[in-house]
């Protein structure tokens, strides 16, 4: 139906859209015009060093005046996903890790302990 009346419907909206049929004029401009989409102006704030350093300077100039919240929100989550996640390994303390498998392996011979003592008393089946 389209395809072949296309040019008669496009007429009949644009006469109701004269006779003052505002669906008729919203279809028109939904078809024929593009929407305006909100842009944000260029805005001149140093995004470097870590993402706190950053966020800490963009409240400064949401504090000032120089940028809205909205834009700040935006530019932190450039900036978040724009730094590598922190890859860096915490070296391994042997030594504490020996402890608390020391700690770990003694509560459980103290447990299997009181287990064997309540089954010798006739407490456990």
């Amino acid at each position: 139906m389209i395809a072949q009346h296309g040019d008669e419907l496009v007429q009949a909206l644009i006469k109701q859209a004269k006779q003052g049929d505002t669906a008729a004029a919203v279809a028109l401009l939904d078809r024929c015009v593009a929407r305006l989409r909100p842009m944000s102006e260029p805005v001149a704030v140093d995004v470097t060093g870590d993402r706190q350093s950053v966020a800490d300077r963009l409240l400064q100039a949401v504090s000032a005046g120089e940028l809205s919240t909205e834009t700040a929100s935006e530019l932190l989550a450039l900036v978040g996903s724009a730094q590598p996640a922190d890859t860096s390994i915490t070296p391994i303390d042997f030594d504490k890790l020996d402890e608390l498998y020391n700690r770990a392996m003694q509560a459980s011979d103290a447990e299997a302990a009181r287990i064997e003592a309540e089954r010798l008393a006739g407490l456990r089946g």
